[in-house]
């Protein structure tokens, strides 16, 4: 892969962050970006587009959404204008959705919504879905804030509210997909082999479309 550009997203910005988050976030609203990035193949020329983001761990799941919505529409964006120009667009998203919830039930039906634009909007698929397996665990954090002290300490006697908040999704071919264990974080490392096959160039295909 060649590396063609990357544009940086500033994301919805929440507007307060609530007293009890202030435990375990910052006091003031972040200013959350995404980056959306372009790679082409070496052989053949055939772009790759990433986004990648890392939404709010303050404020609640349908403010995270509307920062990914925002990802969305401007990936999909993108991928209009390549498919026009002749391009089959591959894509992949991924990052950290921070959705979070008390009941675990309720935290995959909050991801499922907030990934869905990505699937309607950009044809791209949540590779972990079938297996919904927890990759962030409190008990693991490693930040000095009163909240993750807090979560750190009743860790050890078992409690923690595990989650699946890092997805990677995509419209490409899936070999094969898992996650690892980082001992040094509260997130296991999410992986992915796509299967990218034999794609032809963007000016092949115009010319074939032309024939």
């Amino acid at each position: 892969l060649r590396h063609k550009g990357t544009r940086v997203l500033p994301l919805p910005l929440l507007l307060e962050v609530p007293l009890w988050q202030r435990l375990y976030a910052a006091t003031e609203p972040e200013q959350k970006h995404a980056a959306l990035l372009v790679f082409e193949r070496v052989d053949t020329g055939a772009p790759l587009l990433v986004a990648n983001f890392h939404l709010d761990a303050a404020g609640t799941n349908v403010h995270r959404g509307q920062q990914l919505r925002f990802v969305c529409d401007a990936l999909a964006a993108d991928q209009r204008v390549r498919a026009a120009a002749g391009a089959r667009v591959a894509a992949l998203a991924c990052g950290d959705t921070n959705s979070f919830s008390f009941r675990r039930a309720l935290a995959s039906r909050a991801l499922r919504a907030m990934l869905r634009p990505l699937q309607t909007e950009c044809g791209l698929v949540d590779v972990g879905a079938a297996e919904d397996r927890d990759n962030h665990f409190f008990k693991r954090a490693r930040e000095p804030k009163l909240g993750q002290r807090i979560a750190v300490f009743f860790g050890q006697f078992g409690v923690d509210f595990p989650c699946r908040y890092d997805v990677v999704c995509t419209n490409l071919p899936v070999v094969a997909h898992g996650q690892v264990e980082a001992a040094d974080s509260d997130h296991d490392i999410v992986w992915v082999a796509i299967d990218w096959g034999d794609c032809e160039s963007p000016r092949s295909s115009r010319a074939s479309a032309a024939e």
